[in-house]
């Protein structure tokens, strides 16, 4: 049981207090609890301090509306001490949520500017940028992820096989059109309707795409039930389908794709 007072870190949020239930995004902290969250990450008063080789997953899961506060944070934070004292060698973006109902193309002009918003803040942090495919996006497709490493080289790709399927892409030409770019992939599996299933029990494809990929890092993702904050992050029109495979428990969920991963290495 961690003390009162230590800090807790999932990747995307921290509760600053054990005795805190809902975790506190990162992004939400005020100047006073952002100075106190650094502080503990300093000196490693920590439940769980994140090594040098640990990736560290931003959301910036944001509608182009919602970009202004979005990037003002990330100038602040990005480029200053939340890289460097959090030993983060990987910051995960995303492309921007488009408007229900209207055409990627039209907004891709806007996204290129913003990501490239995104690479000013963090040149001479030594953080590589990786863009994760998510439905709903601009890059949520092979082809337009292609279009923005093609624009953007030093920006690599998280792979998620998953949110492809739920894009209609098919996993063999997304591989390809996409090997190039991989920094490192998400272990995650779906049916052919979307349904989020444990690795190799859907048309990921995850036993071919293991014996390609090449890289050292393997994230698991596995929304197999629906964790806390989820359904905040997702835009309701893109919500994540898991009715197939439900547990009693997050720990329990996570077992299971654990297990399953296992199963396939």
């Amino acid at each position: 049981r961690p003390p009162s007072d230590a800090l807790v870190i999932d990747g995307r949020s921290a509760m600053l207090h054990a005795k805190e239930t809902i975790p506190v995004f990162l992004s939400k902290l005020s100047d006073e609890r952002w100075d106190d969250f650094l502080q503990r990450m300093a000196s490693r008063e920590c439940v769980h301090a994140p090594r040098p080789t640990d990736f560290l997953s931003l959301f910036s899961c944001s509608s182009c509306a919602q970009l202004q506060a979005e990037m003002r944070w990330k100038r602040q934070r990005l480029s200053g001490s939340l890289a460097a004292v959090l030993g983060c060698s990987h910051i995960r973006l995303f492309s921007f949520y488009i408007p229900e109902g209207e055409p990627a193309a039209s907004y891709r002009d806007a996204v290129m500017e913003r990501l490239e918003q995104f690479r000013t803040a963090a040149q001479g942090s030594g953080v590589i940028l990786c863009h994760e495919n998510e439905k709903g996006i601009y890059g949520d497709t092979a082809a337009r992820c292609a279009d923005i490493h093609r624009t953007f080289p030093d920006i690599r790709a998280v792979f998620d096989p998953a949110n492809f399927i739920q894009c209609g892409q098919e996993i063999p030409a997304a591989w390809e059109e996409l090997a190039p770019y991989v920094e490192y992939m998400h272990i995650k599996d779906a049916l052919a309707d979307g349904t989020v299933v444990p690795a190799g029990k859907g048309i990921g494809r995850l036993p071919w795409l293991l014996q390609r990929y090449t890289g050292q890092v393997l994230t698991l993702e596995p929304h197999l039930a629906v964790f806390s904050g989820l359904d905040k992050l997702e835009q309701a029109e893109h919500q994540t389908a898991m009715t197939a495979c439900r547990y009693a428990s997050s720990e329990e969920a996570f077992r299971a794709a654990a297990d399953a991963l296992k199963a396939l290495l």
